[in-house]
């Protein structure tokens, strides 16, 4: 009897264990799993592609551009050290698809105004091929990259199109006090960018649709060929930090009403930029709060019809099968 009892406390310590291990091998696959499906929904991590969820791309973007291979145009980048991030993160592996621009004017003054970051920064850019282009105004690209009848858009920059534009945290760095004034200065500066913007991407459509380089008059002929009208597919990207006074700029109803519509917006995750130093703009300087400890958001725009277009050229090559 005793040995029966035994017996039977052996077995169900057994069965024990074994229901133990299945559920424990069954969490390891499930684990395994999510982890393959995140792995896939990285690959198609910006939105537009219908598979993915709001939620999904919530939490998976971190770059606002596609592939890292796309040609990025990046605004007013201080000491460069985004752009620098970009490429040793391995967010961007095609460094000479890059354009770093910024609004000072010589090597002198962004040496004198980041004299402990700029230079190495700067050099290590230079190696990697990236075009650095200065004086470059936010608010006037064409009048700024001198953009003129004899030299179209496509032979300044030395690219035939443009995936992604960046501006990140867009600031006057005037400094005034007054909330209303600041509000303003700085919902003119968002509105002019837009306009701006709007402008570049429209002589990329025209030179992808005319292939001239040489002039900017022509630049603005529209050319279609069997009313199918090609497009550059641009995206437009700006970072904000959360709160007062930037809620009060009103960055999407500006940006909506100005040629471009909303996408999705994500967060500036600090940690995956850790070698970016987010400076004010006129001096080396951090922000009065922490930077890396205040919440900031990517804001991410698609030029309005888009999605017209392509469905239009659809449409006619079908008719013309």
């Amino acid at each position: 009897m005793g040995r029966n009892s035994s017996k039977k406390g052996n077995l169900k310590s057994l069965l024990k264990k074994h229901t133990q291990d299945n559920k424990k091998k069954q969490g390891l696959q499930k684990k395994q799993e999510n982890i393959e499906n995140l792995q896939k929904q990285k690959k198609n991590k910006i939105t537009g592609n219908k598979n993915n969820t709001g939620e999904q791309q919530h939490n998976l973007l971190t770059v606002p551009f596609e592939t890292p291979e796309d040609i990025v145009l990046l605004i007013g980048e201080g000491d460069f050290s985004y752009t620098r991030c970009l490429i040793e993160s391995n967010y961007h592996t095609k460094p000479r698809n890059i354009i770093a621009t910024s609004y000072d004017n010589s090597l002198k003054e962004l040496n004198l105004k980041y004299p402990t970051t700029f230079k190495e920064n700067y050099d290590f850019l230079i190696s990697q091929g990236v075009k650095i282009m200065l004086g470059v105004d936010a608010t006037n690209l064409v009048k700024s990259l001198k953009v003129s009848k004899r030299t179209g858009i496509a032979k300044i920059l030395n690219v035939e199109k443009i995936d992604c534009i960046i501006f990140n945290f867009p600031h006057t760095g005037a400094g005034i006090k007054d909330m209303d004034r600041n509000v303003q200065q700085h919902q003119n500066l968002l509105e002019n960018f837009a306009k701006s913007t709007k402008e570049v991407v429209g002589l990329f459509d025209a030179y992808i649709n005319n292939k001239c380089t040489d002039s900017y008059s022509q630049s603005y002929m529209t050319v279609t060929n069997n009313n199918k009208t090609k497009s550059n597919n641009c995206r437009l990207a700006i970072s904000l930090f959360k709160g007062l006074p930037y809620d009060n700029w009103q960055l999407k109803k500006i940006m909506n009403t100005n040629g471009w519509k909303t996408v999705t917006t994500f967060k500036f995750d600090w940690e995956k930029f850790k070698e970016y130093q987010h400076r004010r703009t006129n001096s080396e300087m951090s922000t009065t709060k922490k930077f890396d400890e205040r919440e900031a958001r990517v804001h991410l725009f698609d030029k309005f019809g888009v999605t017209t277009k392509v469905k239009e050229q659809k449409s006619a090559e079908s008719d013309d099968e």
